[in-house]
């Protein structure tokens, strides 16, 4: 398997696993909620792999906390028997790390920090049992890297990592130019915003429904850019092609970042974390 056959088919595998999961998890702990947990302070204690049996009467929300033992992609989310908006937060701050409809949520935690988990009802009349999920990556699969340009027979290189000064990585098609190939989404969910800056160049970000916004820059032209502000994409929607165009490119080549759900102002994306990439896919 050649190394883009991993990298470009994975970030679908990226979508699938943050917009459906897989029903069911393995080595899960089982625990039923404890109706008195409506507070931080009372918030029942569960595992890093658990299904939790809970339910919620109108105006009622369920607080849950777990301390990971292994560093991962986790994903925490319910099932639909109810609608219900998943948020997740980090124990010591309280500070909101994402929060979603129903999908649930999807973000790199730490090992040894506690995190906490809200379960609330997404109008005040919301009532009815549910499950909630948590499970890291490696209880459902190896992401591996995926088909972002569906084009087994290249070659792949990440040409920039992720750091400090540059929080995405940059792909190309090494030796040869990925000028204009395809790139398709990771996932469903909502295009945030789909235009033009001088530092990016046509672009678009995507708040995907598993809680992560995902960016693809520097398109060279709006006929490249192939989705609009506030439309909607599956896995493999077409996106656009690859550019050069934007102040801060070094040619042809995705730059492509994984963040917590994003909003945005009209001139710049607001998100309370960033990732590296290739924490959510096996190393090349």
């Amino acid at each position: 398997m050649t190394i883009l056959r991993k990298i470009f088919s994975s970030i679908l595998a990226l979508g699938v696993f943050c917009c459906f999961g897989l029903s069911t998890l393995t080595s899960a702990l089982s625990y039923t909620e404890s109706e008195s947990n409506n507070t931080f302070a009372l918030a029942n204690t569960i595992s890093q792999s658990s299904v939790v049996t809970a339910s919620l009467t109108a105006g009622d929300v369920d607080y849950f906390k777990f301390t990971p033992t292994t560093s991962a992609v986790y994903r925490v989310y319910t099932n639909k028997n109810v609608d219900t908006v998943v948020t997740l937060y980090e124990g010591t701050s309280k500070q909101m790390l994402s929060s979603s409809l129903t999908a649930g949520v999807c973000a790199y935690l730490k090992s040894g920090t506690t995190y906490y988990v809200k379960v609330d009802g997404y109008s005040s009349s919301t009532a009815g049992s549910y499950i909630l999920y948590v499970a890291s990556t490696t209880t459902y699969m190896d992401f591996g890297w995926a088909y972002m340009f569906k084009s087994p027979q290249l070659a792949k290189t990440v040409t920039t990592a992720y750091s400090s000064s540059h929080k995405a990585v940059d792909i190309i098609d090494s030796p040869n130019s990925c000028k204009g190939y395809s790139m398709y989404s990771v996932g469903q969910g909502t295009v945030l915003y789909a235009n033009y800056q001088a530092s990016m160049g046509w672009f678009a970000a995507i708040n995907l429904n598993c809680g992560l916004t995902v960016r693809y820059l520097h398109m060279d032209s709006q006929a490249d850019l192939k989705v609009s502000t506030s439309g909607t994409v599956s896995t493999g929607t077409l996106i656009g092609y690859v550019g050069q165009l934007g102040n801060t490119s070094t040619g042809y080549h995705l730059h492509f970042d994984i963040n917590n759900i994003g909003t945005w102002d009209g001139s710049q994306m607001t998100t309370t974390n960033t990732y590296d990439p290739q924490l959510f896919f096996s190393q090349i």
